[in-house]
């Protein structure tokens, strides 16, 4: 095979590449828990400080303790919806915070907290279509998640 001979790495691709979806028939971007109680967030306020200056701050973290709006904050600007758009070809695209190809977004959050200020411990999704929590357990299972992460426990003293 010549180095410019490019048609067995065609083939492989042709072979092996993603067919187009139907962008009108796709399927529900957020994943559902019917039944499960859901608490909705408060509507999120820009940040204090523009977002590079905060990357080129030197200075140590507040330490004050995290409530419901920071975490409402923390989860809108990580995978919060941004923007809708209509577009012919695909009907209504949410745009989140981060990037995702074909505005898919096959990551979901959840959250395994304590006791915090407004939130009881327990887990949680957070629907970004909502703006809300999805309460799946009621508990502390912060213990649950240490074992899963070949038991480090630095998070035990988080909320």
């Amino acid at each position: 095979m010549a180095n410019g001979d490019t048609q067995p790495a065609s083939a492989f691709h042709d072979a092996t590449k993603l067919s187009y979806i139907n962008l009108l028939t796709k399927p529900s971007l957020y994943k559902s828990y019917p039944g499960a109680t859901q608490i909705s967030l408060a509507e999120t306020q820009p940040p204090e400080m523009p977002a590079l200056d905060a990357i080129l701050n030197s200075s140590t973290p507040s330490g004050a303790p995290l409530d419901v709006a920071a975490i409402s904050q923390l989860l809108h600007y990580t995978a919060g919806l941004i923007k809708k758009r209509d577009l012919p070809v695909a009907g209504e695209v949410h745009y989140r915070a981060a990037a995702s190809a074909g505005a898919l977004y096959p990551i979901e959050l959840y959250l395994v907290c304590g006791e915090i200020d407004g939130l009881n411990h327990g887990v949680y999704h957070y629907c970004p279509a909502d703006n809300a929590l999805i309460k799946l357990r009621e508990g502390d299972f912060r213990g649950n998640l240490a074992a899963a992460a070949a038991d480090e426990s630095w998070h035990l003293l988080r909320p």
